[in-house]
């Protein structure tokens, strides 16, 4: 079940299998966040990532998705694939920063045709802009500075 909108029906399935409704998905994903000693934002905001996700809007990504497969009990479940493989983080200098835009411009230009017949998906935007603006800032760690090449 490789699409986001399978995914989501999955997830939906196994919510209402349970007798739950999103609020209650929400206790229990912050129940399973808990027993990691995390903690999860709003009920509203989860509630609307819940939303996001099933509507295949979104996938959870790898904070959300190991915690659904608890509240779920999806463990078994092959085909749900609840993760972006990798996270991608902030580069250390501008050259990996290019480097990194131009494989995911190969990567888009591959599926050309997906690409150019798809919409959008603004929640999938609204919840990047949003964590962008109020995700706490990184720990501190060495960066790497290029040459300046003179200028200051």
């Amino acid at each position: 079940m490789g699409s986001t909108a399978g995914l989501g029906e999955t997830i939906r399935e196994a919510r209402r299998a349970r007798g739950w409704g999103q609020l209650r998905l929400v206790g229990e994903l912050r129940r399973q966040a808990a027993r990691q000693g995390r903690a999860l934002p709003s009920d509203a905001s989860v509630k609307r990532r819940i939303a996001s996700w099933e509507n295949g809007h979104s996938v959870p990504d790898d904070f959300y998705g190991p915690l659904l497969r608890e509240a779920l009990d999806l463990s078994g479940v092959q085909e749900v694939p609840l993760l972006p493989v990798s996270r991608i983080g902030y580069p250390d200098t501008i050259r990996e920063a290019i480097t990194g835009v131009a494989a995911l411009w190969r990567t888009d230009l591959e599926n050309a045709e997906g690409l150019l017949s798809s919409a959008p998906s603004v929640p999938a935007w609204h919840e990047a802009s949003l964590r962008w603006l109020v995700a706490p800032p990184p720990t501190a760690r060495h960066v790497r500075r290029e040459p300046t090449f003179g200028w200051a």
